[in-house]
């Protein structure tokens, strides 16, 4: 489940060079039993405008930068950011990791960093962490770390191959069960790009490919990936140019389990962005045109939901949406600038507005930030239960 970190902290190299056209689908079934068309017809969402939750928040912590990145349980990891020095150069601030217990609120210290560092992706169970340490600012990492909460035992899983001339943060982060997965992007001195879905069992301390391309073998790069509780799904684009925004793509979902076998494929436009995926919907923001990104169609692009075996595509959302986070089957969207986060039910397609321009969602639980830094999350089920 990606953070809304992902949206807040400075980021360049391949990052911004993805983000810069990522997303764009038009989807048909090549192992459906009865033909469909080549590029699936889009409906319009009924989506229904509710107004703001009702309520106050259960429980609130305050937290100098602090964005969150997972829930589990009764647990919320929090990532801690440095902030530029106002008064000269150097960052200031806290970085790294806390845990805060949703029923007190009490924050717990978990992993401190140096000001010039970040906690660029991080996952959580309530056996498991694993976070990638990045330099702040940047997209520049060389391992991914996991721990033991139990034990407090921690170690690398990943490194970064020492000859590596850029990196992306890791997308995708996500542990289920005992596994942790991830998609990497890394460029050679060559200038081959690789991108890799990872698994790594934390118990056994065993790590495995999922799926690999090359841009100089396969002609093709993954751009996101989502984790659901028995499968993968990512999106990717045949060809090999990392600026190539006319190349087709396709979306595919893998069993989460070794060996990892490809259960299903969806022709797309362009590679799309995925959020978040069950085991029989997906969610992602998509140029769902067949022009490719450019100054005449520009991004961004609405958010679409995809059911596994259907004739259609549902936008769920206009061309204003951000970055956004699914947690089974509801849907956060973060706002930009003074937009305030959007809460959308995929079942009653009904949206609320939420206090603060960034949220995230477990399924369970709604967190948001407010203006004033104030971290304040409730249940779902209370906030959506209550008379409007």
């Amino acid at each position: 489940m990606e953070s809304w970190a992902a949206s807040r902290k400075l980021t360049g190299g391949v990052t911004v060079m993805l983000t810069g056209f990522l997303s764009a689908c038009g989807l048909s079934s090549a192992s459906s039993p009865h033909p469909v068309p080549k590029y699936l017809p889009t409906t319009v969402a009924h989506v229904r405008e509710a107004g703001p939750l009702s309520g106050s928040a259960s429980r609130a912590v305050i937290l100098p930068h602090g964005e969150v990145m997972a829930v589990a349980g009764s647990r919320m990891l929090v990532g801690l950011f440095p902030t530029p020095n106002p008064q000269g150069s150097g960052m200031i601030g806290h970085s790294g990791l806390d845990i805060v217990n949703l029923k007190t609120g009490a924050a717990q210290q978990l992993v401190r960093m140096l000001p010039t560092m970040q906690p660029n992706a991080a996952a959580m169970t309530s056996q498991w962490i694993v976070w990638e340490p990045g330099i702040a600012g940047t997209t520049q990492y060389t391992r991914l770390v996991a721990e033991n909460l139990k034990t407090h035992n921690s170690w690398d899983i990943y490194r970064v191959p020492t000859d590596a001339v850029a990196t992306a943060d890791v997308k995708g982060l996500d542990i289920r069960g005992n596994t942790a997965f991830w998609l990497t992007t890394i460029t050679s001195p060559r200038g081959v790009i690789t991108t890799t879905i990872w698994s790594y069992n934390l118990g056994a301390r065993h790590k495995s490919v999922v799926v690999s391309e090359r841009s100089n073998v396969d002609h093709r790069l993954i751009f996101s990936m989502a984790v659901a509780p028995h499968a993968i799904w990512y999106s990717d684009s045949f060809s090999g140019n990392i600026y190539d925004t006319s190349a087709r793509g396709q979306l595919v979902e893998r069993r989460i389990t070794a060996p990892y076998r490809k259960t299903w494929e969806q022709p797309l436009w362009h590679a799309g962005t995925v959020y978040g995926a069950t085991d029989k919907t997906v969610v992602f923001t998509a140029n769902y045109h067949k022009a490719p990104n450019s100054p005449q169609n520009p991004g961004p692009y609405p958010i679409y939901e995809y059911v596994k075996g259907a004739r259609k595509l549902e936008q769920l959302t206009g061309r204003d949406a951000a970055n956004a986070t699914l947690g089974g089957r509801t849907l956060v969207i973060n706002g930009s600038g003074s937009q305030k986060a959007t809460l959308l039910s995929l079942g009653t397609k009904r949206t609320y507005s939420l206090p603060g321009a960034y949220a995230y969602t477990n399924g369970q639980i709604v967190v948001w930030e407010t203006q004033s830094g104030r971290i304040e999350w409730a249940s779902l089920s209370y906030l959506l239960s209550k008379p409007r």
